[in-house]
């Protein structure tokens, strides 16, 4: 009987160092991990926060003047979620006197969940969050039980939390062994992934505001939400930033009256006493020869809108 049961022993005993391991590193390896612990290192007067967007838009090296100090803690891959995961996380050991969250399109509005996307740097949804964040993240827990159930088994064991993070490092080295051609490849993905997703993004653009109306407002993400409330707790400003956005896409915007209402709604109602709204979408010197892609800035746009988001700081923390 013994015997039978020492091979079952020694995988229990493998999966727990492995349930052990996981995190150790994770901390070494998992992007908002490092990315995070950074950032809290030295004292900022602003950080960054939001997706991809904003961390290719940021240049420290374009930057003309070394105040403010400014760091850039926009993460890949991740939404208002993960946004405000990490914005709790770091203001638990530091703050900043501004916030500048920078977004596009509909992001605002949008706040659905799924388990299948917490994958790679969307795992922080997971593995940072508590029980008590559930009504956040689902909204209606109640109706949704198989998912709060595997949220919660992802949240409390490593194992379940940080399997995919393995996988993804696996496909990431995948990738760099298959990439080919002379020129520097898109460190966010493949380009062309990134154009689909960019007509996807504002395609529908109507239909998408039109279902977060409510009467003469929009009903703003709780993750957004929860952002901002807790940077006014914290005595943080935060300022909205419309990111640049390529022709085609304000194109599309400019035609849209749902559009124009749901800008005029989100400075009405999201922007709290002390904040501020910034329109970078069609920033002088940005045309559609300084993205790298449809969605991110390549070197010359990020120079450009680095120098014009360090003058908007300067002005702002005088």
């Amino acid at each position: 009987m013994l015997k039978r049961l020492v091979p079952w022993l020694v995988f229990a005993a493998g999966l727990l160092v492995l349930d052990l391991a996981l995190p150790r590193y994770a901390r070494g390896h998992f992007i908002p991990e490092t990315t995070v612990r950074e950032a809290v290192r030295t004292p900022s007067d602003a950080w960054l926060l939001g997706n991809s967007l904003m961390a290719a838009g940021y240049a420290p090296a374009a930057r003309v003047h070394k105040t403010p100090a400014i760091a850039n803690v926009a993460i890949g891959a991740t939404a208002p979620v993960e946004h405000f995961l990490i914005l709790r996380r770091m203001l638990e050991t530091s703050k900043p006197r501004v916030l500048v969250y920078g977004w596009f399109g509909p992001q605002l509005v949008e706040d659905s969940v799924r388990l299948d996307d917490l994958q790679g740097n969307r795992l922080l949804t997971a593995l940072w969050s508590t029980p008590g964040d559930i009504p956040l993240i689902f909204g209606a827990p109640e109706e949704q039980p198989a998912e709060v159930t595997r949220f919660l088994l992802m949240n409390a064991v490593p194992l379940a939390g940080y399997g995919p993070l393995v996988q993804g490092r696996v496909e990431v080295t995948r990738r760099s062994w298959a990439e080919r051609g002379g020129h520097a490849a898109n460190p966010f993905g493949a380009d062309d992934d990134f154009r689909r997703l960019a007509d996807a993004s504002w395609k529908g653009l109507e239909a998408k505001l039109a279902s977060h109306r409510t009467g003469s407002g929009f009903a703003f993400s709780r993750d957004i939400l929860a952002m901002r409330d807790l940077a006014r707790a914290r005595g943080v400003r935060v300022m909205w930033l419309a990111m640049p956005i390529v022709s085609s896409a304000r194109a599309i915007a400019a035609g849209s009256a749902a559009y124009a209402d749901y800008l005029a709604a989100a400075k009405r109602d999201l922007v709290s006493p002390g904040d501020s709204f910034l329109d970078a979408t069609a920033l002088e010197g940005i045309d559609d020869n300084a993205y790298r892609d449809g969605l991110h800035l390549n070197d010359h746009g990020a120079e450009v809108f680095t120098r014009w988001l360090e003058s908007q700081l300067a002005e702002a923390l005088r």
